[in-house]
């Protein structure tokens, strides 16, 4: 076979060397990173497999069956454990270590079926079980993404730094993708062509390649989140800081929140948080974000949008009135926000209307 074939399967080599660096690179990695990382190792070595024992018309050896059982075994499990860290508190237990099992014993069921007793239908039934199963894990990780955005907003006023957008949209282009992936390779096994398994080489490569490029874009998760807490609450717990209702009245409480709002214009930090907002008043998170929601029936990140917005009109009007220009860039970054989209979005969720528009209603 010419020597360009080989050209077929690259990105793969290189996702897989990429998951090699992230695994043994000095230092500590995220747990999610390593888990993503050995999915894309598993997945990068059954591509180079198959595209090393590829023969046209061959039946002895079936390359496809090894490389596809390796990608079901590993790769979509470990993918699972890894949005598991990347958005819930909670981190991976024990019990969802149990989602290897179901692909491991329909992967068995499919081989004894083929290669034991020679039954064809067996081993049909669980290359497409295999496929329902990978959809639905891809779906309750696009439910997971959603829900940690959310999780997000009990404690960050702003989330761009902090999401997951790339695990977002590497899901939901795998929710696209494995259809068409195990369509390719299901007629590939029974033609064993050159050009369906070309094709399916070339799609599976090109998509560990963006998925090791999603895996160093990850930056920030619930795993950050859950060791912030956790040093928080260790620090609460050395220190031995109560609710301010434990020590005075709730209108202390008040007392002291209204001061960092007002007086210190606390609410114009872009990195302002629960945890830091508690620990500058000297309280617990808990308690803070009930007494905010109570008080002034919002939560902690949209009292917080809401303070900064008003800030940003009233920066605005003084600017109108002046007859200086109004450079929303500038209005943006004045009211604690250093990602323009972010203060477009509060702005519109606070207003109804874009800056530009507001504006010109002046």
């Amino acid at each position: 076979m010419s020597s360009l074939w080989y050209l077929f399967f690259i990105p793969a080599v290189i996702a897989a060397v990429w998951a090699l660096i992230v695994l043994f690179k000095p230092g500590e990695a995220q747990a999610a990173q390593k888990l993503i990382a050995g999915a894309l190792l598993a997945g990068g070595i059954a591509i180079v497999l198959y595209s090393l024992g590829f023969r046209p018309g061959a039946e002895a050896v079936h390359w496809d069956d090894i490389s596809f059982y390796v990608i079901m075994l590993f790769v979509v499990p470990l993918y699972y454990l890894a949005v598991r860290h990347l958005t819930t508190l909670s981190g991976v237990r024990l019990r969802d270590y149990f989602i290897f099992l179901a692909p491991a014993l329909v992967v068995v069921q499919g081989a004894v079926s083929l290669y034991v007793f020679n039954y064809e239908h067996g081993y049909i039934f669980s290359r497409i079980f295999i496929g329902f199963y990978a959809v639905a894990v891809l779906l309750w990780s696009y439910r997971a993404v959603r829900s940690y955005y959310h999780l997000l907003a009990d404690y960050y006023t702003t989330v761009e730094n902090k999401s997951v957008d790339d695990v977002r949209m590497l899901t939901i282009t795998a929710l696209v993708f494995i259809p068409i992936g195990i369509t390719i390779i299901a007629i590939s096994h029974y033609q064993r062509t050159v050009v369906m398994t070309v094709v399916m080489i070339v799609l599976l490569s090109v998509s560990l390649f963006i998925a090791g490029l999603f895996l160093y874009r990850i930056r920030y998760s619930a795993e950050s989140l859950r060791m912030r807490l956790a040093q928080y609450d260790a620090l609460e717990k050395a220190s031995e800081v109560k609710p301010l209702s434990a020590e005075g009245s709730y209108a202390r409480f008040l007392q002291h929140l209204e001061k960092a709002v007002k007086e210190d214009r606390i609410f114009l930090d872009p990195d302002i948080s629960l945890v830091s907002l508690a620990e500058r008043i000297h309280t617990n998170r808990t308690y803070l974000s009930d007494a905010i929601h109570l008080t002034y029936g919002m939560s902690f990140s949209d009292y917080f949008n809401h303070l900064r917005i008003e800030y940003a009109m009233e920066l605005m009007r003084q600017k109108h009135d002046k007859g200086e220009t109004i450079l929303i860039k500038d209005i943006a970054l004045a009211s604690g926000y250093n990602i323009s989209s972010s203060f477009y979005r509060a702005f519109e969720k606070e207003t109804g209307m874009t800056p530009k528009k507001w504006i010109s209603t002046l």
